[in-house]
């Protein structure tokens, strides 16, 4: 009897051993990670869709509620002008119904753009269809400004093993709402911060905008630079700010007050057919990388569009094709580097012909991806040599225990 309870003992252990050192080498060979991803959805003015195609509308919100699970979508923010005509009541229907899709499904933010919102920046309507009464009672809801209403509001949520707060600010934000979002934002200092307002980048990435009559935006006219200065810019948490408005596909990155890069980033499609043709982005965020992935989708279209504009990582680079054309990815991150003489590149490197610097960054940036698969070589090899191990001390115990029986 107690040979017997010895030889299950040995088996058990052989198995127990043998599993261990399996899920140890699929561990450490990057199969099994501690990180998960997650998406948030950006959804440009779909002024366009509420006043003439409806359908494309209900096609964006319903693609994006039937991919929350697949994609692990944990937020999405509009940018602003849900209508063309702040005052047409069916525009504000046609929007409700499609973003209706959304609630209680996939936490969400609106702001009210240019479009939703009358000359003198009366926001009766949003706030009849999108107003605090909508949000209010929603668990990642966190309050709005001004009192009664939804024109400026901030939301939460937890993904990748981070907090995040998300900040959505009306049409060119007055003094009184960057005083109220800059209290937002420094109230909560452990968490990283999104920020979204309808009118921030121009088409070519310049803190200017056109703007609807003639009304300044800022302190100057047509001018967006207030809202980098006076909210972005001085809270270190910011690391991302979404805008729409100008028609097309932009971004910038700058460093804010704490040195840390803040990506800014424009979309806006209602220029093309269809007043979009259903085009939203998908932020793929990739703890593991550190990386953001953009992407430009339509589930109208079932395409995605392809050009630098509109697919792109935000966060180190690991290659040249995914920075821009005229950029470098040197020391794992995208650099300008055009030059016409030595002079005017970086202390030891050269202006070459093609009008580049030219450094150790290319030489880096191989040697940096031969490691990279080296590594992953080398590391799915000793996953698969511990697995076989493994595989052979479970048979090698079941052989010790079958010869003991014989």
């Amino acid at each position: 009897m107690l040979l017997g309870t010895k030889k299950t003992f040995v088996k058990k252990t052989a198995i127990v051993l043998g599993l261990m050192l399996a899920f140890a080498a699929l561990s450490t060979s990057g199969f099994c990670k501690s990180e998960t991803g997650f998406s948030i959805i950006v959804l440009p003015d779909t002024q366009k869709y509420s006043e003439s195609f409806p359908q494309i509308f209900d096609i964006q919100t319903n693609w994006i509620a039937n991919q929350a699970g697949d994609q692990n979508i944990v937020f999405v923010m509009h940018l602003g002008d849900i209508v063309q005509d702040w005052n047409d009541e069916s525009q504000w229907q046609n929007a409700s119904k499609s973003i209706g899709v959304l609630d209680g499904n996939v936490p969400n933010s609106v702001l009210p753009g240019n479009h939703d919102m009358s000359s003198k920046e009366e926001t009766e309507k949003f706030n009849q269809y999108f107003g605090l009464e909508r949000y209010k009672d929603s668990e990642w809801f966190g309050g709005s400004y001004p009192e009664g209403t939804n024109d400026n509001s901030y939301q939460f949520f937890s993904a990748g093993g981070k907090d995040y707060i998300t900040i959505s600010l009306k049409f060119c934000p007055d003094e009184n709402a960057v005083r109220w979002a800059n209290s937002i934002l420094q109230s909560n200092l452990d968490k990283k911060a999104i920020v979204a307002t309808h009118g921030y980048l121009g088409y070519n990435g310049e803190r200017h905008i056109h703007n609807r009559n003639d009304n300044a935006c800022g302190s100057e006219k047509e001018n967006t630079q207030y809202i980098w200065d006076e909210i972005i810019y001085p809270n270190e948490n910011i690391f991302l700010v979404l805008s729409g408005h100008v028609h097309g596909a932009a971004r910038r990155t700058d460093p804010n007050i704490a040195g840390t890069d803040v990506y800014q980033i424009l979309s806006d499609y209602q220029s093309e057919k269809n007043g979009g043709n259903g085009w939203l982005r998908i932020m793929e965020f990739l703890p593991g990388e550190n990386r953001i992935r953009v992407k430009t989708f339509s589930p109208y279209l079932n395409e995605f569009k392809s050009d630098s504009r509109n697919e792109f990582f935000l966060g180190e680079c690991l290659k040249k094709s995914e920075c821009r054309e005229e950029e470098l990815c040197c020391e794992g991150k995208c650099t300008k580097a055009k030059c016409i003489a030595d002079a005017d590149c970086q202390s030891g490197q050269i202006c070459l012909n093609s009008g580049e610097c030219n450094s150790t960054c290319y030489e880096n940036i191989k040697e940096k991806e031969l490691e990279i698969q080296s590594f992953k070589t080398f590391s799915l090899i000793a996953a698969i040599s511990i697995i076989i191990f493994g595989i052979v001390l479970v048979i090698f115990g079941k052989q010790i225990i079958d010869q003991g029986k014989s």
